[in-house]
């Protein structure tokens, strides 16, 4: 399900927030919220973040107890990982900024601004303020998922423009850069 505002009281509100550069006060960024909001029910519909099939739940406990038990040795045991909500988060803004790259040039136009600005004049100098032996990174998915989605998501689609959404369904396979 998609829910929100509609266009006049959405842009509204966005205004009255007197964010620096806030890419969300025009119809344009009405429409590309919708693409953003249609991402995360896309993305959840198949790649969920929570093991929400019961069927394939009760396979995966079946297995793990019959090799427990010692009564099993197959490679075709059920093995997936949910998708963290950070990952859902990159989709939905991929598929906003995507759309954006598309159909409105004015809102990506404002969303890079936003975004360059955001990094800049908090992002970084949170970090750099930051203990990481102490507390999380301002790129921590669970209490930032924005900022984690607007850093990544950006630099996905620029390193894979046609099969972002195939990378991100993967990424948890992904080897590290390390």
């Amino acid at each position: 399900m998609i829910s929100g505002g509609l266009l006049i009281p959405f842009t509204t509100l966005q205004k009255s927030f007197r964010k620096k550069h806030n890419p969300y006060t025009t119809r344009e960024s009405y429409l590309a919220t919708i693409i953003h909001e249609f991402g995360h029910v896309y993305w959840n519909q198949y790649k969920l973040w929570w093991y929400s099939n019961q069927e394939e739940n009760l396979k995966i406990l079946a297995a793990a107890k019959q090799l427990y038990a010692k009564k099993t040795k197959t490679s075709t045991l059920p093995v997936w990982f949910p998708m963290t909500e950070g990952i859902g988060e990159i989709f939905a803004i991929c598929a906003e900024y995507r759309a954006s790259m598309l159909f409105w040039p004015d809102h990506q136009r404002n969303f890079d601004l936003f975004a360059a600005n955001r990094i800049e004049h908090l992002l970084i100098k949170k970090e750099q303020a930051k203990n990481l032996e102490q507390e999380d990174s301002v790129l921590e998915p669970k209490k930032f998922p924005h900022d984690f989605a607007i850093v990544f998501g950006r630099i996905i689609l620029t390193r894979y423009p046609k099969i972002w959404p195939q990378i991100l369904a993967i990424s948890h396979l992904l080897p590290s850069n390390r």
